[in-house]
C-alpha cells in the first residue's frame, strides 16, 4: 500500500513539472514583453549598406500590442499587433504584416532579420 502511494505522488510530482515547462513560442512570447533599445540597425539596399546606433525602440505587450519609435523621428508612434512562433514575430501594421526571424533569443540580448521592399535589416536589441 505505501508503494503505491509513493508511485502515485512521484507520478503527480513529474506531471506538475512536466506541465508547468513552457514551450518555445510561449517561453518567447515571456521573453519579448516589454521594452527593447535598438542598439543597432544594419541594412542593405541593392548596393548600399549602412548602419544606424541608438536606431529606436520597440515595446512589446502581453495583450499582442505594441509600438516602435524610430529615433530619427521621435515624435511618430508605429502602432502594430504581434504574434510569434518559437523562432518568428509577425507584426501587422495598416494591413501589411511583416515576419521578423529570430536569430539570437536571450532574456536580455536580441538579433534579429528581416527583409522588406528590396531591403535586408538586421537588427541587434537589448532589453531596457
Amino acid at each position: 500500500m505505501m508503494r503505491n502511494r509513493i508511485i502515485l505522488a512521484v507520478f503527480l510530482l513529474t506531471t506538475i513539472i512536466l506541465s508547468c515547462k513552457k514551450t518555445p513560442t510561449e517561453a518567447l512570447k515571456s521573453t519579448l514583453v516589454g521594452t527593447w533599445n535598438i542598439d543597432k540597425c544594419t541594412y542593405v539596399n541593392m548596393s548600399t549598406t549602412a548602419t544606424v546606433n541608438n536606431y529606436g525602440t520597440y515595446t512589446f505587450n502581453k495583450d499582442g500590442s505594441g509600438n516602435y519609435i524610430y529615433s530619427t523621428n521621435p515624435s511618430v508612434i508605429n502602432n502594430f499587433t504581434w504574434t510569434n512562433t518559437d523562432t518568428t514575430i509577425t507584426t501587422l501594421r495598416n494591413n501589411q504584416s511583416s515576419i521578423i526571424k529570430i536569430v539570437l533569443n536571450e532574456s536580455t540580448k536580441q538579433q534579429w532579420s528581416t527583409s522588406a521592399n528590396n531591403i535586408h535589416y538586421d537588427y541587434i536589441l537589448t532589453k531596457k
